[in-house]
């Protein structure tokens, strides 16, 4: 049978670590894990897709950043829309954002993984950013914030073989077998995702998100960062600057993007913002936290 004809797939359990303040949480604030035992599941013949533990790290962190300590870029863009009852949800805002993530391999099974985000909101219909906005729904003019955020002193996710976990959270959450769904069909490998927040947050809160390789790519292992783009859907209560607290509804975020080899191919004038407002987001502050 052609590779083009194939479809291969394989379901299994994951449990995702508590969630950071990313802007969408692409990567960087996601963490995932499974309720199995943390014995390695068993290999099924033909496959070829990750169902180790083992497997699934290291193939995560290629999917997601490197297995070389360098740093990783990712821009995306997309929409929020407002939804509102049973009306069909509006497009109020559109967003572009940068990502960037550095892995430092911490021993054979460990990877203590630091990174950035920078989010700017842009007009629906012309498309420049935007610092004020007219909020339809209450008329009030309200101030836009730009969104940047790094990994503070001291702190990072480590990505091992039992789990995806914040540092400030390794002693809260127990340790579990790193399970994840992965895909292979026609030329493609993917990979979803799903973030679970810890309690206690204002709902409704859920990230789901897949990341897409070339079969080629995924299956060559000397490459040890995968050319990878994604899509991501996050639900989430009203932004507390769109000044709508109390009023019924909620926001929905759809975005797309891509890794990047470096932030040389960020588009030009994204570029041009970030490093005139925050050219402190260019490039990862690698701490190394907490020793073990």
């Amino acid at each position: 049978m052609k590779r083009s004809d194939t479809t291969d797939e394989v379901t299994i359990n994951r449990r995702t670590a508590l969630a950071g303040a990313g802007a969408l949480g692409l990567g960087l604030w996601s963490g995932f894990g499974g309720n199995a035992a943390a014995a390695s599941l068993p290999q099924i013949d033909g496959l070829g897709l990750p169902v180790t533990p083992e497997e699934n790290l290291i193939n995560l962190v290629r999917m997601t950043a490197s297995l070389d300590p360098v740093d990783t870029p990712w821009f995306f863009n997309g929409s929020i829309y407002a939804v509102v009852g049973e009306k069909s949800p509006v497009e109020i805002l559109r967003v572009q954002g940068m990502e960037m993530y550095n892995m430092q391999r911490r021993g054979p099974a460990s990877f203590m993984m630091h990174g950035l985000t920078a989010t700017f909101m842009t007009d629906v219909t012309t498309g420049k950013w935007l610092h004020e906005f007219k909020n339809p729904y209450t008329g009030n003019v309200v101030e836009v914030p730009a969104h940047a955020a790094a990994t503070p002193p001291g702190g990072g996710h480590l990505y091992e073989t039992t789990g995806v976990r914040p540092v400030s959270a390794v002693d809260d959450i127990p340790d579990a077998a790193l399970n994840l769904w992965w895909t292979a069909a026609g030329e493609f490998v993917w990979l979803h995702n799903e973030t679970v927040y810890p309690p206690g947050l204002n709902q409704p809160r859920k990230q789901r998100q897949s990341n897409f390789v070339r079969r080629d790519y995924f299956f060559n292992q000397s490459r040890r960062s995968l050319p990878s783009v994604f899509t991501v859907s996050f639900w989430a209560p009203w932004s507390s600057w769109l000044d709508m607290d109390g009023m019924p509804g909620h926001v929905v975020w759809h975005a797309s993007g891509a890794k990047l080899n470096s932030v040389d191919e960020l588009p030009p004038v994204f570029r041009e913002r970030i490093e005139k407002e925050h050219p402190e987001m260019l490039t990862v502050n690698v701490d190394e936290g907490p020793s073990q």
